[in-house]
């Protein structure tokens, strides 16, 4: 009869939408972070924020953290600094094959691994350097949401365990006419 599950692993999402999302700037000195919590799987397609550092002497460093709260899963360099009292506006993209930098500076454009994020797990910039009057900000990120609501999931397995349980019956009682 197979393992109900199959059944169930191999069905299509739900549904799925692309979505270009702005997100509030943190507050001045502090890394923005975004989480996964609307009950979907996020796929990311960019990341966009611009950095304004300081005039406090040093380079500013931004890498692109993903975890899911307790583990780092992955840790992306930018590429290219914002230096003392600068402006860059970093761009994570995914597929670009490699990080470019303006040749005027002000603009990184990153590439972004691809990676699905599911609930809770959540990704933004680790800005090493970073003084406590620096400030992110213009963020938006550009995300394809798989939505995989818990009602769906949970349909989908009783439907195949009462198929399953259907089929085992037919076949006790003989199984199907020749």
């Amino acid at each position: 009869m197979g393992d109900p599950l199959d059944r169930v692993a191999h069905m299509p999402p739900t549904a799925y939408t692309y979505e270009v999302r702005p997100v509030a700037a943190p507050a001045v000195g502090t890394d923005f972070q975004i989480t996964v919590n609307d009950g979907g799987v996020w796929r990311v397609h960019a990341i966009v924020a611009t950095l304004t550092a300081s005039a406090v002497a040093g380079n500013r460093f931004p890498q692109l953290r993903i975890d899911d709260q307790s583990t780092r899963s992955m840790l992306l360099p930018a590429g290219a600094a914002t230096i003392a009292n600068g402006v860059t506006t970093y761009s994570w993209l995914l597929g670009f094959p490699v990080t470019m930098a303006a040749a005027e500076g002000g603009l990184v454009v990153a590439p972004l691994v691809e990676h699905v994020l599911h609930q809770g797990w959540r990704f933004g910039p680790v800005t090493v350097a970073r003084d406590a009057g620096d400030q992110w900000s213009n963020v938006s990120i550009t995300i394809e949401r798989i939505l995989t609501p818990p009602h769906t999931i949970t349909q989908r397995l009783v439907d195949a365990i009462e198929y399953d349980d259907e089929l085992q019956s037919i076949a006790a009682a003989g199984g199907f006419p020749q």
